[in-house]
C-alpha cells in the first residue's frame, strides 16, 4: 500500500497506523507493506500561442504566474514542478 496525503508524503506515524491497520485485517497468507511514495521531478514543457490581437509578453508572464503558483495534487510536496514557458 503505498498512501499519499493532501499534505504530500505521509509521516512515519501514519505510515505505521496504516501497517497496523492493514496487519489486522489482511489475509493469512497475505503479505502486506506499507511504504510511503517515491517523489519524483517532473519537467513540464509549455507551448504558448497567444490569440491574435494579445501581447505576447504579457500572456507570456500570465501563464508563467499560473504555472508557479499551481498546486499540482494539491501540494508541491508531491514531487517538484518545473515549468518551462516556449514562444514561437
Amino acid at each position: 500500500v503505498v498512501p499519499a496525503t493532501l499534505e504530500g508524503v505521509p509521516g512515519e506515524e501514519l505510515l505505521e497506523q496504516l501497517q497496523d491497520y492493514f496487519e489486522q485485517r489482511r489475509e493469512i497468507a497475505v503479505e502486506l507493506v506499507v511504504r510511503a511514495p517515491e517523489t519524483r521531478t517532473v519537467d513540464v514543457s509549455v507551448l504558448v500561442e497567444p490569440e491574435e490581437g494579445r501581447d505576447s509578453a504579457q500572456v507570456l508572464e500570465r501563464v508563467k504566474e499560473e504555472l508557479e503558483g499551481y498546486d499540482y495534487y494539491l501540494s508541491t510536496t508531491l514531487g517538484d514542478i518545473e515549468a518551462e514557458l516556449i514562444a514561437e
